[in-house]
């Protein structure tokens, strides 16, 4: 049976191949749980956290052992929508709780994550996901 892992070459894709930073929203280093579903909202694909966050997107690494199977991570970037449920924390000085928000998006970017952010248990096998949201969220992150 042929190893169905992806290689390297298949992992590190772009819809953009510049190298230029096109982002529209300040990014913030926010580390809130997210479930990644299929296009239409019913199969879980992964559950992690994220690295940072902004208004139009949230990349996330997901560990090999925390993925479900390989097969749903596309080869290439493409159009195929996705769901995604975030947890933002939200607080005030009395008071804690997590934001449930839902968004259609996308994958921009797939990459294998610096190796210092990856899980130590299976350096070399996580993804790194650059995810947009498909319409620009008004998340109020300072």
């Amino acid at each position: 049976m042929q190893d169905e892992s992806l290689t390297d070459k298949q992992i590190i894709s772009s819809n953009d191949q510049s190298n230029q930073d096109r982002r529209q929203h300040a990014r913030s280093r926010l580390s809130c749980a997210i479930v990644i579903y299929g296009p239409t909202g019913r199969r879980e694909l992964a559950r992690t956290r994220t690295e940072n966050v902004s208004d139009g997107g949230c990349y996330v690494i997901i560990e090999k052992s925390a993925q479900h199977e390989w097969i749903w991570v596309p080869r290439r970037c493409d159009e195929s929508p996705l769901i995604m449920e975030l947890k933002v924390p939200r607080q005030t000085a009395n008071t804690y709780m997590l934001e449930p928000v839902r968004s259609a998006g996308r994958i921009v970017r797939i990459e294998r994550p610096p190796l210092k952010r990856q899980s130590t248990t299976a350096r070399g096998a996580d993804l790194g996901l650059a995810l947009q949201f498909k319409n620009p969220l008004e998340l109020q992150l300072e």
